[in-house]
């Protein structure tokens, strides 16, 4: 099992219009093809744009795509990073306390369940 792989982390910051010309362009490229892209409101009317790659892209030609896609609308510079091979979901776990079931949720579900037995067939 390989333990050394890394993968590598796009990001650009823009306002909402460029942001999601950007999203759409980086998540349509065939080359670099990102194997995921998010998009996150970081409120004042910005949003942070990134895409995760199995390979290290080309900084220019992310550049060239990127600008293209902004129209002339303001962007942060790009930024690559490195992102580690990790078990993500124990790392996202040990990041936040338990998930707990909250009793209105019960009471909720169960309401609804009983309403649903209770009501004639068709």
């Amino acid at each position: 099992m390989e333990t050394d792989r890394t993968s590598y982390r796009v990001t650009v910051e823009a306002e909402a219009p460029a942001a999601g010309r950007i999203a759409r362009a980086l998540d349509e490229a065939e080359d670099p093809q990102a194997l995921s892209v998010s998009y996150f409101d970081m409120g004042n009317a910005r949003f942070e744009v990134s895409a995760l790659y199995a390979e290290r892209p080309a900084e220019d030609v992310l550049s060239i795509l990127i600008e293209h896609a902004a129209e002339g609308d303001a962007v942060t510079p790009l930024v690559i990073e490195d992102v580690p091979l990790a078990d993500w979901v124990t790392v996202s776990q040990d990041q936040r306390g338990p998930v707990r079931r909250a009793s209105s949720c019960m009471a909720a579900t169960t309401a609804i369940t009983s309403s649903a037995a209770a009501s004639p067939s068709r």
